[in-house]
């Protein structure tokens, strides 16, 4: 109770009153004791709850690196903010940007199994990505049956799903 509502409460407690005037000053002066009158006023008011980011609203938030991309959402077309190879469809980041691997065929680094990484267009379009030198299971009818986050890559006359190039290895 701060010094304003304790010297009410004590003109009231002295000035002369009924009994039912003297009980309402009482019950009013306990419930700001006991902060019952800041309770009852904030009532009713939701708190807000500050929204963590997803990676389908629009904002850059959380973990993210460009608007819904990047960090734990899915990998940044080229052009995107990053922060390494991981927020990167292409699995190039340079300067902060995702890029392009520039040579087919060309290393593009490794990754962080030390596993040689190459520069490869993928089947079903778009640009170069850096892929893993290990393809991730075993040959496939159509890209389609390539598992999610993967490249679809023609060698030779087989069709096989790489992995992007990564910087850091899976949890």
């Amino acid at each position: 109770m701060d010094s304003t509502r304790f010297a009410a409460f004590a003109r009231a407690l002295t000035a002369p009153r009924s009994r039912r005037g003297a009980l309402a000053t009482l019950l009013g002066a306990t419930a700001g004791l006991l902060g019952l009158a800041d309770l009852a006023a904030s009532r009713g008011k939701k708190k807000r709850r500050k929204k963590k980011g997803n990676c389908r609203d629009g904002i850059k938030n959380g973990s993210e690196t460009a608007v819904d991309c990047g960090g734990r959402c899915p990998r940044c077309a080229v052009g995107k903010r990053c922060r390494n190879r991981d927020d990167c469809a292409s699995a190039v980041c340079a300067n902060g940007a995702c890029q392009e691997c520039v040579t087919e065929d060309a290393m593009c680094g490794r990754d962080a199994d030390g596993v040689t990484c190459f520069c490869k267009a993928p089947d079903a379009g778009g640009p170069r990505v850096c892929i893993t030198g290990n393809a991730t299971g075993s040959e496939v009818d159509d890209c389609g049956s390539c598992p999610a986050g993967t490249h679809c890559i023609t060698i030779g006359d087989r069709l096989l799903c790489f992995k992007p190039c990564s910087a850091s290895k899976p949890r």
